[in-house]
């Protein structure tokens, strides 16, 4: 299988516990803070993941045989997106991915039914 897939992975986001405290500092009409919304820049810049996630996940990728120049980190830090070969895909998540033809419409896609633990069972 010679398809590349658009692999997209998730870091954990950051100080989501302060989440409801921050919300109510601006939409309480109390707080000093009312109606000082927050722009998009500022709720990632709150979330984001930390910077020790992000180079975990991109060390763990450049140790694994993705380069960093193919990786990309979404505007809210919280995605780290790179195509990779099918065969980079399952020896990096340990699993077989299958093409699956959709006959009534003449499209293939790719999916993965299941993960495999053994490294022997990826023949690596």
């Amino acid at each position: 299988m010679t398809r590349s897939l658009p692999i997209r992975i998730g870091l954990a986001q950051n100080e989501l516990h302060r989440g409801y405290d921050w919300l109510m500092d601006v939409a309480h009409p109390s707080s000093p803070s009312y109606g000082k919304h927050w722009t998009a820049s500022d709720v990632n810049k709150a979330f984001a993941p930390t910077m020790e996630s992000i180079y975990a996940v991109r060390d763990w990728l450049v140790s694994s045989g993705i380069d960093a120049k193919r990786m990309s980190l979404s505007d809210n830090k919280g995605w780290i997106g790179f195509d990779a070969a099918v065969e980079e895909a399952e020896r990096l998540f340990r699993a077989r991915y299958y093409e699956h033809e959709h006959r009534d419409v003449n499209k293939y896609s790719v999916g993965c039914d299941e993960y495999v633990f053994g490294s022997s069972d990826l023949g690596t």
